[in-house]
């Protein structure tokens, strides 16, 4: 097993204990290759040539999770990339963005394939879509957060930015800030992975479009267990849909001209966790409950209480996801003051009870 997204290795782990699989992640982050290796089957990402032709050598069945090396005929699992750009530019063009911008690596086949997404929306509002080409390699070096720096500066104001992936999202919020830009006012930032770490470390939350990474590394192992089982491997990649865009403050243009929404969300970005009510957020705006629902309405499509209910639920899936303890200790860190209290708002948010969705297949959730 070889790849660099933990998301990955758990939907792989998660398939490999229902299947009574043991894994081997010898060459995990080095894509180095494991002296004696004798294992059954693979889920690579082909990056290095040296490794590519490794895995050309060998005689069991492989999953590979890259785009690199077309030239080989491998199975392969890829997210939705054209998927993930039409969504990406929906979302970004409700908030009242009207030029886009892609940024990413350059030649990338998942960037090219979002790029096409992308601008099919864009077209169809009569929006425009521009790419600045930049690769994330070198990010300890000043030459790298100079260059991105003048790439930010050059771009149009205002704009929504679609990022290749969450670390560069979140690379661009820091310059966008630095260099004096409006985070989300005058330039939107959506990622892609909605990876916890990036969202958490992110100066402004950050919105990102949820690709299902760990559904990603499910399939993949799924796809490995048909292969052993004889099933002939599939003719084209396995994409994965996305699953939406999970919507934070980098991206919340809506409510970014006015200032008491501004700062009732920001209270409920440092405070949903609480126990707090509508109420204390309508002190936090400084204004009436019914004049801050009536504009978080006309602003977001949603209420108060809907908002901070869909926080923290959204806080309460991750939570469970990773394997959290109790549900009535979930509860209580995500604000519920009863077990009973919690059951109902995810089933109001989620469609079902927080012990379906805990026990729901990883692969198949959304």
């Amino acid at each position: 097993m070889e790849y660099y997204l933990h998301e990955v290795h758990l939907g792989v782990i998660r398939y490999a204990r229902q299947a009574g699989w043991a894994l081997d992640w010898t060459g995990y982050h080095g894509f180095s290759i494991p002296s004696g290796w004798r294992g059954h089957g693979m889920i690579t990402h082909l990056v290095t040539p040296a490794f590519a032709r490794w895995v050309g050598r060998f005689r069991g069945p492989v999953v590979d999770l890259g785009s690199a090396y077309p030239d080989m005929e491998i199975p392969r699992i890829h997210t939705d990339g054209r998927a993930i750009g039409r969504m990406a530019a929906e979302h970004l063009l409700g908030q009242g963005y009207r030029r886009l911008v892609l940024i990413g690596s350059p030649g990338s086949a998942v960037m090219r394939l979002r790029d096409q997404g992308c601008r099919e929306v864009a077209g169809e509002a009569g929006a425009t879509v521009d790419r600045l080409d930049f690769t994330s390699r070198g990010r300890m070096a000043p030459e790298f957060w100079r260059r991105l720096a003048e790439g930010v500066r050059r771009l149009p104001l205002p704009c929504g930015i679609l990022a290749e992936n969450d670390e560069v999202a979140m690379n661009l919020v820091d310059v966008a800030v630095e260099a004096g830009r409006r985070v989300p006012e005058d330039t939107g930032v959506l990622g892609v992975g909605n990876q916890h770490l990036a969202r958490d470390l992110c100066q402004v939350p950050l919105s990102s479009v949820d690709s299902r990474i760990e559904a990603k590394g499910y399939q993949a192992a799924a796809l490995l267990d048909r292969m052993l089982r004889g099933e002939p491997a599939p003719a084209e990649p396995v994409r994965i849909a996305p699953a939406g865009v999970v919507e934070r403050r980098s991206t919340q243009a809506r409510i970014a001209g006015h200032p008491g929404l501004t700062a009732a969300m920001r209270f409920l970005d440092a405070h949903f966790r609480e126990p707090i009510q509508a109420q204390d957020l309508a002190q936090a705006a400084g204004m009436s409950r019914r004049r801050m629902q009536d504009l978080m309405r006309q602003a977001l499509g949603r209420t108060p209480r809907q908002e901070l209910e869909r926080r923290r639920i959204d806080e309460a899936c991750r939570r469970l996801d990773a394997g959290a303890g109790k549900l009535h200790q979930v509860a209580v860190e995500c604000g519920y003051a009863s077990l009973a209290a919690f059951d109902r708002a995810f089933r109001r948010v989620r469609g079902c009870s927080p012990t379906a969705w805990r026990q729901r297949p990883k692969g198949v959730r959304p």
